[in-house]
């Protein structure tokens, strides 16, 4: 996991083949403009989805984690919290799902951070974790980029 500023991704290009064309569609876009759904990059290696939602969790409601791709998630608008844990902190709670590359979990969580606008946090598979942890009531509009493990 790694927690930075979005202007510092180019920081990070070399751990994988495609942060490269992250960083540069990061670097030519205005994600404020960006409507909610998908965004097409470089097909299943790299995407992104665009969403707007009050972010209503609590902590430890449940935690997610991939196998194929590392999430990248970008605040553009308020303010969410995501909780992290490990893999030693959890059950199954839904087994993996290779159509939506998602295994779902019930546990503890080890560290909540808090996002703000600017701010991205870079989970790789081993990083479980869970989105949408309720700081507010207004509405929060994030990118989250999905990107092939090679």
């Amino acid at each position: 996991m790694i927690i930075t500023k979005l202007s510092h991704f180019s920081r990070y290009v070399d751990l994988n083949p495609y942060f490269k064309d992250l960083g540069l569609f990061i670097e030519e876009s205005d994600m404020s403009s960006f409507q909610e759904g998908p965004l097409d990059i470089l097909g299943e290696f790299l995407y992104g989805n665009c969403f707007r939602y009050v972010a209503d969790g609590t902590t430890g409601d449940f935690f997610e984690g991939h196998h194929n791709y590392i999430d990248v998630h970008v605040v553009v608008e308020n303010t969410e919290c995501i909780a992290v844990t490990s893999a030693d902190k959890v059950v199954v709670r839904d087994p993996y799902d290779v159509e939506i590359d998602a295994e779902l979990y019930d546990g503890v969580a080890e560290q909540v951070i808090q996002l703000q606008v600017g701010d991205c946090i870079i989970l790789f598979p081993e990083d479980l974790h869970q989105p949408k942890i309720r700081v507010n009531d207004l509405p929060v509009k994030k990118v989250v980029f999905k990107v092939a493990v090679f």
